[in-house]
């Protein structure tokens, strides 16, 4: 199972399953109401492939984490199933890296 998640400029995630096939996409969603000045700056799944996590850091301090759960009526391919935003971190400044904590699954 292997997942590709591409940001574009216009602040949209692409996610590409192991065929290269775009399967879903992400209209990312800013931090306050209004309008969208932030750029995404970086991207990470979750280390543990049963968890369909997606990290998404931003310039409006903020990192936003999507979670997909299964569609109970297709169950073969989870891109299929509902995404919602599962955790927000909101931080002081512009958030420039992020990567998963690899000796704490299931977070």
């Amino acid at each position: 199972d292997k997942r590709l998640a591409v940001a574009t400029i216009d602040r949209v995630i692409s996610i590409y399953n192991d065929q290269g096939d775009r399967v879903d996409r992400i209209n990312t969603k800013p931090k306050d109401k209004g309008p969208k000045t932030y750029i995404l700056t970086g991207i990470a799944f979750a280390p543990e492939l049963e968890q369909y996590k997606l990290g998404c850091a931003q310039s409006d301090n903020i990192v936003m984490v999507y979670k997909w759960t299964l569609d109970s009526t297709d169950s073969s391919c989870v891109w299929n199933g509902k995404k919602s935003i599962c955790n927000k971190f909101s931080e002081n400044c512009s958030v420039v890296a992020f990567e998963w904590p690899k000796r704490r699954p299931h977070e």
